[in-house]
């Protein structure tokens, strides 16, 4: 990132929901961007993540990455600087509104991911308590309230699909994706000394 490539953007914490939050930032007072290493975090992995698998590559881009283009991400990257309230500045490597939708969305449904089925659920949670408040005159929950309770959805949520996934690996049995990795490599280990069981009378390997 370099001084000449930055772009001006004004910064904000935005809250999902208590101790859930990605770092905002507003361009040309029009466009919403968000800080990829926060997000990225906000998933379950290193804050370089974004960076390092989903960077655009031109002529080789990561299988993961391809799949997310399928679904309109674009992998657009802006760097931005943006003043402090305390003074001084930050700067960030940022990713739109909809690709920050998409990756969650794929993350969820493609990669089983807790955090991102967790974000999902808990949105609608909160969109679907609140369109019914509204169709019976109902007034809306505080902001306060709304926080906590998408915290304990997300929670409750991410803890479940984390069980279920532990389960799942625990069952993992060949025939299965995995269980496909682990005869393949079976197979080259044993294919490589197939001439080593020849010498000693073994007419063939059977996997």
């Amino acid at each position: 990132m370099t001084r000449n490539n930055l772009v001006p953007a004004l910064q904000s914490e935005v809250t999902l929901g208590a101790g859930l939050s990605v770092s905002g930032f507003l361009i040309q007072g029009r466009e919403f961007r968000y800080g990829s290493s926060y997000v990225s975090e906000l998933l379950g992995y290193a804050e370089n993540y974004f960076r390092q698998t989903l960077s655009q590559r031109i002529k080789n881009p990561p299988k993961k990455l391809k799949a997310l283009r399928s679904r309109g991400f674009t992998a657009y990257n802006i760097s931005v600087k943006a003043p402090r309230r305390e003074g001084g500045s930050v700067q960030a490597n940022t990713i739109g509104f909809d690709d920050f939708s998409i990756w969650v969305e794929y993350e969820a449904v493609e990669e089983k991911n807790p955090k991102a089925i967790a974000l999902l659920t808990s949105s609608f949670r909160e969109i679907l308590l609140g369109r019914t408040q509204e169709a019976f005159g109902q007034d809306p929950y505080l902001y306060h309230d709304r926080l906590e309770q998408f915290s304990l959805s997300f929670q409750e949520r991410e803890a479940l699909w984390e069980s279920d996934r532990h389960d799942l690996d625990a069952l993992s049995l060949p025939g299965d994706e995995d269980g496909y990795s682990f005869i393949d490599e079976a197979y080259q280990v044993l294919s490589r000394y197939q001439s080593a069981f020849e010498d000693h009378g073994i007419d063939g390997i059977y996997i």
